[in-house]
């Protein structure tokens, strides 16, 4: 079971999902969950009209070690995909739709 971590997400569409590892674990052995407790997240600007969302995986919260919750555009919220964390590239990253979450 993969738990979504709760989060009012930027802009919420039906194309809106995030990436999520159930089993994934930081530096210091804690789960993406524990991270998202405890270092929280942030967004950035990856290029002009695209945002990126991550959790920080240590207390230095910084975007060279995170992890991407997903990236989108602006003007829409649609997704854009990232082919490393597509699942047949990783095979524990998971896509979860909040809006699926709470129906």
């Amino acid at each position: 079971m993969f738990v979504f971590a709760r989060q009012k997400p930027t802009m919420v569409t039906e194309y809106a999902y995030h990436y999520w590892d159930g089993d994934f674990q930081n530096h210091q052995g804690k789960s993406l969950q524990q991270c998202f407790d405890e270092y929280g997240t942030g967004v950035q600007v990856v290029r002009p009209g695209v945002i990126m969302e991550v959790v920080f995986l240590d207390s230095r919260r910084t975007y060279g070690y995170s992890w991407m919750l997903r990236c989108f555009y602006a003007t829409t919220g649609k997704n854009v995909e990232v082919r490393t964390y597509e699942a047949h590239r990783v095979p524990g990253v998971h896509p979860l739709n909040p809006l699926a979450e709470e129906n």
